[in-house]
């Protein structure tokens, strides 16, 4: 088996000043570039710790990024390259280039593709219902200093500066070092502010499976938080825990069916199976949503494999009906990563896609690449499988077999489900769509392949 080719990386960097009135360049061959480096790939574009950290290395620039600008993919030759636009934020120690007037920047003398790009989003921009603030080079301020009032109030003392840690539509994440380990402070959209209320739902609930936390702010959706100080399911290979956390996340789902009137007051959508057939034929007739022939968009023979299956997905939703399970908490993007296994519990963590619904749908991310993990066991999808349905078994007074039979349904309809998330509850309040518009023919990818497994493809 050949192995996996490295994708190389190339990074372009359009910093502005704070005045927005300059940009940094750098002098190349007589002419003006943009900061450039090159590395083969190990972080995902929203990670921007590493950007800050080789700007003050070999710029000597304080930088925050605002955010990504545009990923260009070359896949015959395993080649990204991500832009970016920065903010310069006092003070700096210039080691190499210099600040060049924007308008002398933008004239055709110097104007490189990716400042091209920039400067027509730059005059294209128009005031968005659901605007990130953290895209703003004035937001931070008024965020820092909630932080700093809240530990005022603790016996946690910062012991370094705020470190940018991720930037995209779905959040702002920063870490910062105190007495007290590491804190992370983290900004949501407007689109997952019920997040905050489903965090303080579980607490009361659920406290030895929901993430502490030192604060929580709702009307600006910041989260502060602690280090867990604990493993995530991810770095354990021990096949015991990982039954136990199925286990344990499923109990979490049935003690929460008696408390939908709750979760909906925190603002999470209803979901039933009734909504999710009716949206099929729209979905999988809406070519601009599946990026019908664009990169990484479905192919016109990939989607006439999923019309033909519309009648199947269909009449699996009327089946998975009938068994009564109950609609319930969903996670919605439950990974392994999203687990964490402090002691005898689980924490689960990053609700920010839940809703209520069939509660079979959250295993669809967290059984992905099993078999890979635990290449040396048999079974092991079956066996984690029955130690996630066993609770339900019990709850429903069901034998495993008739819930593996309703599972079958559950996994073939789950990538829809997810699909629809996307569509319906994420997509249209994005102020950067293209940050996630391959979610939608990435997970109907997955429709295809289970169906191509179960023979129906």
């Amino acid at each position: 088996m050949n192995p996996e080719p490295i994708w190389m990386v190339t990074y372009r960097l359009i910093i502005r000043d704070v005045l927005g009135s300059q940009l940094f360049v750098l002098p190349s061959d007589n002419q003006l570039r943009l900061p450039t480096w090159q590395l083969p790939f190990s972080h995902f574009w929203q990670d921007v710790a590493h950007i800050n950290a080789w700007v003050l290395q070999h710029l000597g620039l304080n930088t925050r990024v605002l955010r990504c600008i545009n990923i260009a993919d070359d896949f015959t030759q395993h080649h990204m390259t991500l832009t970016y636009e920065l903010l310069a934020e006092a003070p700096n120690q210039l080691k190499t280039g210099n600040w060049l007037k924007l308008e002398q920047a933008l004239t055709d003398q110097v104007l490189e593709p990716s400042l091209r790009l920039w400067q027509v989003q730059r005059l294209a921009q128009t005031p968005h219902a659901q605007a990130v603030p953290w895209y703003q080079p004035d937001w931070g301020p008024a965020a820092f200093q909630w932080v700093t009032t809240v530990l005022a109030q603790t016996d946690i003392q910062p012991t370094g500066q705020f470190e940018h840690y991720r930037t995209w539509n779905r959040s702002s994440v920063w870490q910062l070092a105190t007495t007290h380990g590491t804190l992370y402070f983290k900004a949501l959209p407007a689109m997952f502010g019920h997040e905050i209320g489903l965090t303080h739902h579980l607490l009361s609930h659920e406290p030895n499976h929901t993430a502490p936390f030192l604060a929580l702010e709702q009307h600006h959706n910041w989260m502060l938080l602690p280090d867990f100080g604990a493993p995530k399911l991810t770095e354990i290979s021990a096949i015991e825990q990982w039954q136990a956390s199925f286990a344990a996340y499923a109990k979490l789902q049935i003690r929460q069916i008696d408390l939908l009137d709750q979760l909906e007051a925190c603002g999470l959508a209803v979901r039933p199976l009734r909504w999710l057939s009716q949206q099929i034929e729209p979905l999988l007739n809406d070519s601009e949503a599946v990026l019908l022939n664009q990169p990484w968009g479905l192919s016109s023979s990939e989607l006439a494999q999923l019309q033909q299956a519309i009648p199947q997905l269909k009449a699996a939703c009327r089946a998975l009906q009938a068994y009564n399970i109950p609609n319930t908490l969903d996670h919605g993007d439950l990974g392994a990563s999203n687990i964490i296994v402090k002691g005898q519990h689980i924490i689960v963590t990053d609700w920010s896609d839940a809703s209520i619904s069939q509660p079979f749908f959250s295993l669809g991310l967290l059984l992905e690449d099993v078999e890979i993990r635990f290449s040396t066991l048999a079974n092991v999808r079956e066996v984690l499988l029955k130690s996630y349905l066993d609770p339900w078994a019990e709850q429903l007074r069901l034998d495993y077999q008739t819930l593996r039979q309703a599972y079958r349904y559950a996994e073939l309809l789950t990538p829809i489900h997810q699909a629809l998330t996307y569509q319906h509850w994420i997509k249209p309040y994005l102020q950067a769509s293209w940050e996630m518009e391959a979610m939608i023919p990435t997970y109907l990818r997955q429709l295809i392949l289970i169906l191509e497994r179960s023979g129906a493809a």
